[in-house]
């Protein structure tokens, strides 16, 4: 009886550890919120101080760069005066293509510098996340570098813009230069055919002047002998 009472009395034990398992399991999961678009993707605060910059999908051109603070961003373009101003995803796709034409999804443009990926994509990872764990792995393998912090951004109207990289190194600016390379020797092959064009037009008008000359002389000879011919009669 005794033995049988010592492993009933274990059994309990080991009922109630599974127990307690099982509520820290569920206390765990009950934690666990998950990941449903970018605006609760920024308000997990994993991206402050990250750099991101707007990328065009057709030319790969980085337009304008900036540094989410909260579930913002900031930038220092001339529309923005370095005064600090939060903007939205929409907002600060408007800043970099100036009056260019809006994208149906901004935040497919919005690239984060640490991983070379959109927000969107970005959030569409972190969605497959089920639980704390997993979704921790995630935020760890998307921001895969961690950049210099950008000092902490002060919403008074006059705070200066958050510092951004513009070192003679820095990948985004290497990039900039190299596409504008490009377009402007595009432009000079253009424009050396534009006058080619031009050179051939102002050759044309010159005969073509020359011929009208001509054809005057020509006619007032005909009257002079047409003249001397009714002179005759």
């Amino acid at each position: 009886m005794a033995a049988g009472g010592h492993q009933e009395e274990e059994g309990i034990a080991v009922s109630d550890a599974a127990a307690r398992v099982q509520t820290m399991v569920a206390a765990v999961n009950d934690r666990f919120v998950p990941i449903n678009d970018v605006k609760a993707m920024l308000q997990t605060g994993r991206f402050e101080g990250q750099q991101v910059t707007y990328k065009t999908k057709r030319h790969k051109l980085n337009l304008l760069h900036g540094v989410i603070r909260g579930a913002a961003y900031f930038c220092s373009c001339g529309d923005c005066d370095h005064n600090g101003k939060a903007l939205s995803a929409r907002a600060f796709e408007q800043h970099a293509l100036k009056n260019g034409k809006e994208t149906h999804n901004p935040n497919d443009h919005i690239i984060l510098c640490s991983s070379n990926i959109s927000l969107f994509e970005a959030c569409r990872k972190l969605k497959e996340a089920r639980n704390e764990a997993t979704l921790e792995g995630t935020f760890d393998a998307i921001i895969k570098s961690h950049h210099e912090a950008v000092p902490k951004q002060n919403n008074a109207p006059n705070a200066e813009a958050p510092a951004i990289n513009t070192s003679a190194d820095d990948p985004n600016l290497i990039d900039i230069v190299r596409n504008l390379e490009k377009r402007v020797k595009s432009t000079e092959t253009r424009m050396e055919n534009l006058q080619s064009h031009v050179d051939t037009i102002e050759k044309n008008i010159d005969f073509f002047c020359k011929e009208m000359v001509r054809y005057q002389e020509l006619f007032q000879d005909l009257s002079k002998v047409l003249g001397k011919f009714v002179d005759d009669m």
